[in-house]
Order: structure tokens, then sequence, then C-alpha cells
């Protein structure tokens, strides 16, 4: 990460954004706003990682899970 993400940097990244929805963002201000952006995002995924290993494996659990479910109603449907 370049810089720290301050108050000001945000504050300064949403009315650049504001801009940009008005279409009213100059060219030095797109680049301006672009730069930004990649700081926020650098900020947010060190400060706040996404829980991939986790959502992963919580994902493996549910897929476990409805195969159990799925091979014990087989199994039942196979005994009537």
């Amino acid at each position: 990460m370049s810089e720290q993400w301050t108050g000001e940097k945000n504050t300064r990244r949403c009315n650049l954004i504001d801009s940009e929805i008005a279409g009213c963002i100059s060219p030095t201000e797109f680049v301006e706003l672009q730069v930004l952006q990649r700081e926020m995002l650098e900020h947010r995924r060190a400060m706040h990682p996404l829980p991939i290993k986790e959502a992963r494996q919580m994902l493996e659990s549910l897929w476990r899970r409805s195969n159990q479910r799925r091979l014990a109603e087989d199994s039942n449907a196979e005994n009537y």
C-alpha cells in the first residue's frame, strides 16, 4: 500500500464518483479517481481480507451434508 487510507481520501473519492455519475468528471479527475479506487481496494484487502478459506470450508461442508442426505434418501427409497 503506497499511502495510508484516510477519511479525506475517501471523501475525495466519493466526490469524484459523484462527478463521474453526473457526467462532468475531467480526464485528470478520472485518473485521480482510478488511483483512489485502487488505494481504497488495497486498504480494504489489507484491513478486511475476504474469508475465502472459511467460505470454501463451509461450501465443502454443505456439499457433504447434501450428498449424505441424498444417499440416505436414495437408500430409503430402495427399501420401499
